[in-house]
């Protein structure tokens, strides 16, 4: 995102929901891709072991895409 907001480029990022997994996509427009620096992949790695998420380098758009499963939601107790 800092490299699409200093080359005025354009960022998308869509997300769907399918049997209680979340699968987010994330496509630039830029002619070059950013470069993997350490601190970007250890962030990379971080997020996707606490999440327990699937990492999917390129799809067919060119985009990257993480998915993860979503917490069942809590019941509140009941007050009656």
């Amino acid at each position: 995102m800092d490299e699409a907001a200093a080359t005025s480029g354009v960022v998308t990022v869509r997300a769907s929901v399918a049997t209680d997994r979340l699968t987010l996509s994330v496509r630039g427009n830029g002619a070059t891709p950013v470069d993997l620096d350490f601190l970007r992949s250890q962030l990379i790695h971080a997020y996707t072991g606490q999440l327990h998420a699937e990492l999917q380098t390129a799809t067919e758009d060119g985009a990257q895409q993480i998915s993860f499963e979503l917490d069942r939601p809590r019941r509140e107790p009941s007050t009656q």
